[in-house]
């Protein structure tokens, strides 16, 4: 898949499966919003990271290979398991858990 193709995928994967978060007025209803976030953080990142990929010079003149979308997601989740496995405060640790399984579910779809 080109960058392209996996920015609107994420960015579809944002619309109509996180759509943005309101603050919900019930303080148990505060979780969902949370983990919502979370989700929403991970895929704007993961978007951003393709993005920053995309705009690199090309082999011949930097040297360096680009990576492919599949490839900077792969990374990315190793970076959140890292930082889920090594964080101190649970609610940290769900932070990371949330975002790494959002970034899972959208490496599936860079797959097609």
């Amino acid at each position: 898949m080109n960058y392209a193709a996996a920015i609107r995928t994420i960015q579809r994967y944002l619309d109509e499966r996180l759509p943005e978060p309101v603050r919900p007025p019930n303080p148990k209803a505060v979780d969902s919003f949370e983990e919502r976030s979370h989700s929403r953080w991970a895929a704007n990142e993961l978007m951003e990271r393709i993005m920053d990929e995309e705009l690199k010079l090309p082999y011949h003149i930097s040297g360096l290979e680009q990576k492919i979308p599949v490839e900077i997601a792969k990374e990315f989740i190793d970076e959140l398991q890292y930082c889920w496995a090594n964080a101190d405060d649970p609610e940290k640790k769900r932070m990371f858990a949330t975002a790494t399984y959002t970034v899972e579910d959208i490496l599936s779809l860079l797959y097609f």
